[in-house]
């Protein structure tokens, strides 16, 4: 007869019993709308959007959405399997699915704001921090798009949100954005010190682990005294507490020595898997000093200023700097800490992901300090980086900065030729090279040379070779293109090279106007058009064929090299 009741009380209130615990990520926030517009034909009200990814059904009696010191309860409501729940303030929405109306619902239009789902033990399930460069999309983070979840198969990943792509949201749907094969590779956010004995160290996805001491290592005597802490509500920062204050001229192995788990048990990083460590000493005045900056993004992208640590020996805390627009006055004090090591790099920018992938430093995002710059006018500025009231480095710009060559310098960085030198004209500074993608932060710059400006066109200097005349573009995977290598003794040249065949008939183009770094090679592959055109492009036939390079200075020299190499089909 217990059973016969039991049974029966299941199918009176199927929805509002969990005969089960609730694991973190098994509802996950998997959309919301921050900044509503009635233009988009969704409600102008904000939202969000809850997921259920386990395969139960869920009471959600008693959870809490927690926003700042804003806390907002669900009063028994449930949540099927694979089934969606929208919690808004307006009754607009009923017509979208399973709705839940909460009156006072906190708002998210605050940029850099972040929001928890708590279950009723007070357990973190989810959260999510956004601010404007998470739509990844500088006109739709305006406000009339939602923010979805990329791939809810993958909640452990951080970086894992984007504008909506279709008509503004999709509220009680599958996602515009929706694709679970997504995922970035692991790297180290940040570390920093907490003091002379505790380190914090930052990924950019949340652990599974229970970590212990065994976890990790370091070097030069130092042990750690207490069990490794991970940091709610994202779970993807360990503080770690040692026996002896770190050394400040003393470089540190931090070895992870086992491996690291994330969502359902997948690596998270591997053991043996080692980062350098030092502590950081007040900065010294001629020891740190603008490399690089982007003055104009292109459209959707964003701005950023490179920092490069000239000490050979010294880590500094760029969490105690200033960035300032001289002209307007406008300030920027840096709050978060961030190491910067000797001889190295850091790249201060409101959207670390975006600019990364524009200019291909992927494996280098450990060095970017997300932070949201000033604005700076395209065609002259001031910017100073300072240190309480101590001015560290200048860089008064004009557009003439940039090569008269280049049409367009959207997109384009300027770089610092020789770091040594503090000549603050356009002496020192160039235009970052097309060969290195008009960009290079986070490493050595296309436009270094650390030596006095050398004469034009020195011979032994100046070169454009071929160390292998012969190839094949068969697709063999062998000598399929020909390369075409340089090296030239200052900054700030434009080449062009073309091909000829033997009877002297134009065949090609390989570059056109394009600043070249201070060596690197070009690559033809035996095609009419250059490879971003290849499906406009055919193969030449067999032969010998003549490659005419035209090297150009900003002072109107010219110098030109013809280079003889054959094109088998072999």
């Amino acid at each position: 007869m217990k059973t016969n009741i039991f049974y029966l009380i299941l199918m009176i209130f199927p929805l509002n019993i969990a005969l089960f615990g609730q694991n973190r990520y098994d509802i996950l926030i998997n959309e919301f709308m921050a900044f509503p517009k009635s233009t988009n034909g969704l409600p102008n009200a904000e939202y969000i959007e809850l997921y259920n990814a386990s395969t139960k059904t869920i009471n959600l009696h008693n959870w809490k959405i927690v926003n700042g010191n804003h806390r907002d309860t669900i009063r028994n409501v449930s949540i099927a399997a694979d089934s969606f729940l929208l919690i808004h303030s307006k009754e607009d929405f009923i017509r979208y699915g399973k709705t839940l109306k909460i009156s006072n619902l906190a708002t998210l239009s605050n940029p850099g704001d972040e929001f928890i789902l708590m279950n009723d033990k007070n357990e973190v399930i989810d959260a999510v921090r956004y601010d404007i460069s998470t739509y990844q999309n500088a006109t739709k983070a305006k406000g009339g798009w939602s923010l979805e979840r990329i791939n809810p198969k993958n909640p452990c990943l951080l970086d894992n949100w984007i504008a909506n792509n279709g008509s503004g949201g999709t509220p009680c749907k599958r996602n515009s954005a929706y694709n679970p094969n997504f995922d970035t590779p692991t790297y180290i956010q940040s570390y920093y010190f907490l003091n002379s004995k505790s380190l914090f160290v930052s990924f950019n996805k949340s652990f599974n682990d229970a970590l212990l001491n065994t976890h990790f290592s370091i070097n030069n005597g130092l042990n750690i005294v207490e069990k490794p802490s991970v940091s709610p509500p994202f779970f993807n920062g360990i503080t770690l507490t040692f026996d002896k204050a770190f050394d400040k001229n003393t470089l540190y192995n931090f070895t992870i020595k086992k491996t690291l788990t994330y969502y359902q048990s997948m690596p998270l990083l591997k053991k043996d898997t080692t980062i350098l460590l030092q502590y950081p000493t007040a900065i010294d005045k001629d020891s740190l000093i603008i490399n690089e900056v982007l003055i104009n993004p292109e459209t959707g992208h964003f701005r950023y200023i490179e920092l490069y640590n000239l000490s050979k020996t010294k880590a500094y805390d760029l969490g105690k700097i200033n960035i300032v627009e001289n002209i307007k006055g406008d300030k920027l004090d840096i709050t978060i800490p961030h190491i910067i090591f000797p001889n190295n790099y850091a790249v201060i920018t409101e959207n670390p992901n975006v600019v990364a992938r524009r200019y291909s430093v992927d494996s280098l995002k450990y060095r970017f300090l997300k932070q949201k710059l000033m604005a700076w006018a395209d065609d002259k500025g001031d910017i100073l980086l300072m240190v309480g009231r101590d001015t560290l480095d200048r860089l008064t710009y004009e557009r003439t900065f940039h090569s008269p060559l280049l049409a367009n310098t959207e997109g384009v960085a300027l770089e610092r030729v020789n770091p040594n030198s503090r000549a603050n004209d356009k002496s020192n500074w160039q235009s970052a090279a097309k060969t290195a993608g008009y960009g290079t932060p986070g490493y050595k710059n296309s436009q270094f040379n650390d030596k006095a400006t050398p004469s034009l066109f020195q011979d032994e200097n100046v070169n454009f070779y071929l160390e292998k005349t012969s190839f094949s573009p068969n697709e063999d995977g062998f000598q399929d293109y020909l390369p075409i290598q340089y090296k030239v003794d200052k900054s700030g040249y434009i080449v062009n090279i073309s091909v000829y065949n033997a009877n002297g008939h134009f065949v090609t183009y390989v570059e056109q106007n394009t600043t070249i770094a201070l060596e690197g090679e070009f690559k033809w592959y035996g095609e009419t058009k250059r490879r971003e055109n290849r499906e406009e492009s055919v193969k030449v036939s067999a032969g010998l064929y003549i490659i005419y390079v035209e090297l150009l200075s900003l002072e109107g020299r010219k110098n030109t090299w013809k280079l003889l190499a054959y094109l088998s089909n072999d």
